[in-house]
């Protein structure tokens, strides 16, 4: 099946991409948008084949068969938090952030009826005294708050605090404050990734056992506030890479991004689902002044903006300096394929580049010294000694 995309727009559009290479950026982009299943039908159905043909081929070849722990409603992800175990489906609201668990009334009614509520608080107790014991001395910017740790800089002090308070053998007088927020930290472990033993397999065996109750027990109320993971559905609320993946790249494997990331291209293009995934990068959205793109990404976005403008006149000064040199010389064959019976000007940064254009022109100090075909202003010494020549 092939994505055949109707509108004369996003068409004239996904061309003016290919001239200026943003398509791998947006497609990219794309894989971290969302669709709405009911209205982009015949893209979810292409979405959960490609599923279908990722899992089968990550499973088939050795090399990459570790490199996705997928949901399995009767496995533990050990790549996923235990938050993320314990409620096994993609949180359509705030509801069940993450960050609150610890405090969530049907959360602690689930954990009590596991008998694990006295549990996630011994181990938020210890997980704390371990992270203010290896973060204390570190500065609020260090590198390995970002890394390592899911206790911020800022919220550091509140544990201390705590900690200091309240000793692990009388945690029965901790307030109900303080004792949500130490219960809220083991939600946040991932085994593969945090490694502090903690999370042991008689621990996640009981996190599956909640899990259970947590689906099973779910008031009505709360329904809509969750997409419990089906591998034969679509998750509404999940990008599209997550969809396809439909489980989570394993932590402290070698290049398991990029890896993944290649397995995925190549089933996306087996389907034909990369235009539909492109076409979903163009709704992404991009923050203020592109604040969410690199530098050359917004470079590339604005020519890409004056293309699709047709000028009769396009002149390109330092516009593409955050782009690397072969890529601004694919764009340059590209663009001047493009303007063919308009007019493109090109302050050229390479003397090399030249030769890319029907007319060129060399200046110095403002004036205009030779100009003629390529090879016309080339001939003798070259461009550089006509520029460089103290004489002229």
């Amino acid at each position: 099946i092939k994505i055949e995309v109707k509108d004369n727009n996003v068409e004239q559009a996904l061309r003016v991409l290919e001239i200026a290479d943003l398509t791998d950026d947006v497609y990219q982009l794309g894989l971290r948008g969302t669709i709405n299943p009911e209205s982009k039908k015949q893209t979810s159905d292409l979405v959960l084949e490609a599923r279908t043909k990722f899992l089968e081929k990550i499973s088939n070849e050795k090399e990459l068969a570790s490199l996705v722990e997928s949901f399995d409603i009767n496995a533990y992800n050990t790549n996923a938090t235990v938050g993320e175990n314990l409620i096994f489906g993609n949180p359509t609201s705030d509801e069940f952030d993450m960050n609150h668990l610890g405090n969530h009334e049907y959360v602690m009614k689930v954990l009590e009826k596991a008998g694990l509520k006295e549990k996630m608080l011994n181990t938020g107790y210890q997980v704390a005294a371990t992270m203010v014991e290896l973060f204390a001395d570190l500065p609020p910017d260090h590198e390995f708050f970002q890394q390592f740790s899911f206790i911020s800089s800022e919220e550091l002090p509140d544990f201390q605090a705590i900690l200091g308070r309240v000793s692990k053998e009388h945690l029965d007088q901790l307030k109900e404050d303080e004792a949500a927020k130490l219960i809220g930290l083991p939600f946040l472990l991932v085994p593969a990734r945090h490694r502090l033993g903690i999370v042991t397999e008689d621990f996640q065996r009981e996190i599956l056992d909640a899990r259970k109750i947590f689906a099973e027990e779910l008031p009505d109320s709360l329904k809509t506030d969750i997409e419990f993971y089906d591998s034969s559905k679509y998750i509404t609320g999940a990008t599209l890479q997550d969809n396809i993946l439909f489980g989570k790249i394993a932590y402290g494997e070698a290049e398991a991004s990029e890896r993944v990331g290649k397995v995925l291209a190549e089933v996306i293009a087996e389907i034909g689902l990369r235009k539909a995934i492109v076409s979903v990068g163009l709704d992404f959205n991009v923050g203020i002044s592109g604040s969410r793109l690199t530098l050359a990404q917004r470079q590339k976005l604005i020519l890409a903006r004056s293309i699709i403008k047709k000028p009769d006149v396009l002149v390109v000064s330092d516009g593409l300096s955050a782009i690397e040199t072969k890529a601004v010389e694919d764009i340059m064959k590209k663009l001047v394929s493009e303007m063919s019976g308009r007019c493109l000007i090109w302050v050229l940064p390479s003397i090399s580049q030249a030769s890319f254009f029907n007319k060129i022109v060399a200046m110095k100090k403002g004036k205009i010294i030779k100009s003629g075909s390529y090879e016309e202003v080339n001939s003798g010494d070259g461009i550089a000694k006509l520029i460089e020549d103290k004489n002229t």
